[in-house]
C-alpha cells in the first residue's frame, strides 16, 4: 500500500503505521487503567486481532482493502499488548 485515501487527503503508509501504533498504545493503556480502577488483576491481554480490525475500520471508515488493513490491525494489536504489560 503506497497510500490510502482519507477524504480529500492522502495518507502515506508510514503515517498510517504511526497512527496505528498510537491507537494501539492508547487502547492498551485505557483498558489497563480501567481494569486496575475496577480492582481486577491484569492477567493476559484480553483482546483479539478482530477488535483491532474493528478499530481500524471505525477510524478509517473501511476505506482500506483487506491487504492494507491487516498489517495496520496487527500493529494496533501488538502496540496495545505492549502497553498492557
Amino acid at each position: 500500500m503506497a497510500m490510502a485515501e482519507a477524504g480529500d487527503m492522502s495518507i502515506q503508509r508510514s503515517d498510517l503505521e504511526q497512527v496505528a501504533r498510537s491507537i494501539g498504545e492508547r487502547w492498551g493503556r485505557r483498558l489497563k487503567e480501567q481494569r486496575i480502577a475496577n480492582g481486577l488483576r491484569l492477567g493476559s491481554w484480553p483482546c483479539a486481532l478482530e477488535e483491532a480490525r474493528q478499530l481500524i475500520d471505525e477510524l478509517l471508515g473501511r476505506r482500506l482493502s483487506e491487504e492494507e488493513r491487516e498489517p495496520l490491525a496487527i500493529i494496533v494489536e501488538r502496540s496495545a499488548r505492549r502497553a498492557w504489560y
